[in-house]
């Protein structure tokens, strides 16, 4: 009965409701910043994407084919491991030198921004499909360079906030709902009794008393 009066009450409806906007106000704060990082971390991403690409293009200027390699080998002697994928192919897209198997097919997007997926061999022996992001440049000599990073790191990174924000929305969601259940099951005990009190000094016992409850001021 009275979990029948809590659910139904204009008090918990409104509380619910004002707990519904509260969070959805944290919600789209949430997703600002969430998206003011992800330009950041995005911007990150191509702006190492372009200089590498830059000093590929430098390198190969200054040395040739030969110096691709070496390029190569010395990006991964400083950094252990090799963040990056190359590939130098002649005109008619032939591979020249790079760490990639050749010239991937891409899908090309605005301001010079190319996407491709390539099967990246797992520990376990499996071959698994990463997307990468690249950049690419034609040298004068008709020769084309470019430099590839996975994106598998940008969309867990994408996958991880988001998850973020759905459990935040859902707990902030639940505890609101739970704290204006108690708040208006205290509220109708409240009510309940004074109603039972009204109604005994109606029926004639002019004992009852109201019970009021006044803040003192200090």
């Amino acid at each position: 009965m009275i979990l029948t009066k809590i659910l139904s009450s204009y008090t918990f409806r409104y509380a619910v409701s004002a707990v519904v906007v509260i969070s959805m106000v944290v919600m789209f704060v949430m997703v600002i910043v969430y998206g003011v990082f992800s330009y950041n971390y995005f911007h990150d991403v191509h702006e190492e994407l372009s200089m590498e690409l830059s000093e590929f293009s430098t390198t190969y200027e200054a040395g040739g084919i030969e110096s691709v390699d070496g390029f190569i080998e010395q990006r991964r002697q400083r950094y252990h491991i090799v963040s990056f994928a190359y590939v130098l192919v002649d005109s008619n897209l032939n591979k020249l030198a790079g760490n990639l198997d050749n010239w991937p097919k891409f899908r090309e997007y605005g301001d010079g921004w190319l996407s491709f997926e390539l099967g990246i061999l797992q520990t376990d022996g499996d071959s698994k499909d990463q997307e990468f992001v690249a950049r690419s440049t034609q040298m004068a000599d008709g020769k084309q360079l470019l430099v590839a990073r996975s994106y598998e790191g940008v969309l867990a990174y994408i996958r991880f906030v988001v998850g973020i924000l759905f459990r935040g929305f859902i707990v902030t969601v639940s505890l609101g709902a739970m704290a204006a259940f108690f708040m208006t099951w205290a509220f109708q005990r409240r009510l309940d009794t004074i109603n039972q009190s009204i109604k005994t000094v109606m029926a004639g016992d002019l004992s009852e008393r109201l019970v009021l409850t006044i803040p003192v001021v200090k």
